[in-house]
């Protein structure tokens, strides 16, 4: 990871400038920024999608919840997360939660159904709290619903 993928990724968190004026700003050919995108996109790195606000979104809503899980099951269980209906993210954390995830919802998928259709698939789960976001300054996430 250099100076140029560092340049090129902050480029990129404006989706709509095309990889001409990246390479332009950074005096590189364009044929480097993409052959360099397309590596990073490869390697896991760099991740390309829309973004929104949720909370500009009429009927959405996110919450995190914190779980507790059996002992040595926190990272299998965040893998399996991950996969449920409306999981933004899913990480293993240090405190009081072994799991920390972020969840979408709107009016056709709410908190209920996640509580009770998608989270009992995840097994070895010992407690679970929510944190619904109320009010936001800069919260945005992947659309997934």
């Amino acid at each position: 990871m250099d100076a140029i993928n560092i340049e090129i990724i902050r480029h990129l968190s404006n989706g709509r400038k095309t990889f001409k004026e990246i390479a332009k700003n950074l005096g590189v050919a364009e044929n480097t920024v993409r052959s360099r995108v397309n590596k990073l996109l490869d390697q896991g790195v760099l991740r390309i999608a829309a973004i929104v606000n949720p909370s500009a979104m009429p009927g959405h809503y996110t919450c995190y919840f914190g779980l507790n899980t059996m002992p040595d099951q926190a990272a299998r269980i965040a893998r399996q997360l991950k996969d449920l209906k409306g999981v933004i993210s899913a990480v293993c954390v240090t405190g009081r939660f072994d799991v920390m995830c972020l969840i979408l919802f709107n009016q056709d998928y709410t908190m209920d159904q996640f509580m009770f259709e998608e989270l009992p698939k995840i097994h070895s789960v010992t407690k679970v709290e929510q944190f619904q976001i109320y009010k936001t300054y800069n919260h945005r996430c992947r659309y997934i619903l």
